[in-house]
C-alpha cells in the first residue's frame, strides 16, 4: 500500500498529525491497535485538553529546561488556536479558574468522536495493527512492515508512539527503540508525573488525607534542586497529588529527600507564635483538641507520636522542646523517597528522542530527512494541568503539516 504520509501511533499527537496531513492534501495512513485510547484515559476520563491564559513563553516554562524548544510551535498552534479549532468542529469547552480546560460535557469520548470524524472525513486510512519492522534505504525510511506481513510504502513517516507511560493504552516504548535504530540519541526514559513511595511509614497513617497548599522542596547534597507548591495526598505507600506528581519530574537519583512545609505562608516564628497563643488561651484542653482546629486530628496524633510527646497532654505540661519540634515538623519534615510507582502509574515520560536532533519549527528529524516526530516520544515532559496533551496537539499539528509538504 502506498501513501504520502504514514503515521505510527494513534494517540493525541498521531491523530492530530493525520488530520493536518490529510487536510493538506496528502494520502495518509494511521497505524495503531489502540486508536485514541490515551485520549479516553486522560484527565480521569474527562480529558484535560490544555491550559489557558498563558503566552507561548509562559506555557513553555511548564516543561522545564527543554521548554524553549516549544515556543515557536506554540506560537503557531498553541492552546488558543487548538481550542478555536475544536470549537469550530462543534465541541464546547470550559476553562476552570486554575487554567485547566475540559470539554463542557466532561467526556473524553466526545473529544475522540470529533477527531475520529475528522479522520473519516479526510479519508485517512486507519490500520488496526502493530508495526513489526521499519525498513530503511540509505538515510531514508523506505517502508513499514506490519505484523500480518503487509508493507506500507510512503514518502514521509511520523513517529508518534509516545513514551513508556500509559501501558494500559498500549505504550511499550518500542518507538524509542526504532528511533535509536534509525540513528537518534535517546535520553534515558523514566516515569514522570508519578506517585512516590516513602521510606518513612508515618505517611501511611494519614492515608486518604489531603492538604491543599503544601510546599515540597527536593534536596540533593543539602542543596535545593526543585520545589513545587500545591495539593498533596497521603496514601498507603507514601504520597501523591498534583504537587507530588510535578516534583517527581525532577527526581533523577533515588533514594531522594524532600522537605514538606504544611504552612508555606507562615514563617517558623509566626507559626510558632500562633500555636503558642492557641495553647495559652485554651489551657484546659489537650494539645490534640486545640490543634484539631488547624489540622486533621490524625496529623496531630502522627506528629506527636513522631516527636515523642503526648498529644493528650495539656499545653502547660508540654516542654519547650515538644512545642519546637511540633512546629519544626509542620515547617520542614523530611521524607526519603525510595522509589516511584513506575511507568504503570505515571502520566508522562521523562526522556526520549534528543531535541537537538529535531527541527523545532517542523518536527523533522535532522538524522532521517523523511522522518518526523510528535508527542511524548520526544524528550519533553510538562506539569499536570493539560500541558502534556497540548504538547501532543502542537507537535502533531506541525509534524502533519510538515510531512505533507515534504
Amino acid at each position: 500500500m502506498n501513501f504520502k504520509v504514514a503515521i505510527i501511533g494513534a494517540g493525541p499527537a498521531g491523530i492530530m498529525a493525520a488530520i493536518q496531513a490529510s487536510q493538506s492534501g496528502a494520502s495518509v495512513v494511521l497505524i495503531d491497535k489502540n486508536l485514541g485510547k490515551k485520549i479516553l484515559l486522560s484527565g480521569n476520563g474527562r480529558c484535560n485538553l490544555t491550559h489557558s491564559g498563558l503566552t507561548p513563553f509562559e506555557f513553555s516554562q511548564a516543561y522545564g529546561k527543554n521548554g524553549s524548544f516549544l515556543i515557536s510551535a506554540l506560537t503557531e498552534f498553541g492552546p488558543e488556536q487548538f481550542l478555536k479549532y475544536l470549537n469550530n468542529l462543534g465541541l464546547k469547552t470550559q476553562s476552570q479558574e486554575d487554567g485547566r480546560v475540559f470539554p463542557k460535557s466532561n467526556k473524553a469520548s466526545d473529544v475522540l468522536d470529533i477527531l475520529i470524524d475528522q479522520l473519516v472525513k479526510n479519508k485517512v486510512k486507519i490500520i488496526n495493527q502493530l508495526v513489526k519492522e521499519i525498513k530503511k534505504d540509505k538515510n531514508k525510511i523506505k517502508s513499514l512492515i506490519l505484523e500480518n506481513g503487509e508493507e506500507i510504502v510512503a514518502d514521509s513517516f511520523i513517529l508518534a508512539t509516545g513514551g513508556k507511560s500509559f501501558p494500559s493504552a498500549g505504550a511499550t516504548g518500542e518507538g524509542l527503540i526504532w528511533a535509536k535504530d534509525l540513528g537518534h540519541t535517546i535520553i534515558n526514559p523514566r516515569p514522570s508525573l508519578v506517585p512516590l513511595k516513602t521510606k518513612e511509614t508515618w505517611p501511611t497513617q494519614l492515608q486518604g488525607i489531603g492538604f491543599d497548599d503544601v510546599e515540597i522542596i527536593l534536596m540533593e547534597n543539602n542543596k535545593k534542586i526543585a520545589h513545587q507548591r500545591g495539593e498533596i495526598v497521603f496514601t498507603h505507600f507514601g504520597i501523591s497529588g498534583p504537587a507530588v506528581l510535578n516534583i517527581s519530574r525532577d527526581i533523577i537519583n533515588l533514594p531522594a529527600q524532600i522537605v514538606l512545609d504544611f504552612y508555606p505562608n507562615q514563617s517558623f516564628d509566626d507559626l510558632s507564635g500562633a500555636i503558642e497563643k492557641d495553647f495559652s488561651s485554651n489551657g484546659k484542653k489537650s494539645a490534640k483538641n486545640i490543634l484539631v482546629r488547624i489540622m486533621p486530628e490524625r496529623l496531630a496524633e502522627t506528629i506527636f507520636e513522631n516527636i515523642g510527646c503526648d498529644v493528650l497532654q495539656k499545653p502547660e505540661g508540654l516542654s519547650h522542646e515538644c512545642k519546637h519540634n511540633l512546629v519544626k515538623f509542620l515547617k520542614s519534615v523530611v521524607l526519603t523517597i525510595t522509589e516511584t510507582l513506575g511507568f504503570e502509574a505515571s502520566m508522562a515520560t521523562n526522556g526520549g528522542v534528543d531535541l537537538k536532533e529535531i527541527d523545532s519549527k517542523t518536527m523533522q528529524s535532522k538524522i532521517i530527512p523523511n522522518l518526523f516526530l510528535a508527542g511524548e516520544i520526544m524528550d519533553l515532559s510538562g506539569k499536570t494541568g493539560g500541558y502534556n496533551l497540548q504538547m501532543c496537539w502542537t507537535t502533531g499539528y506541525l509534524a502533519g503539516k510538515s510531512a505533507a509538504r515534504n
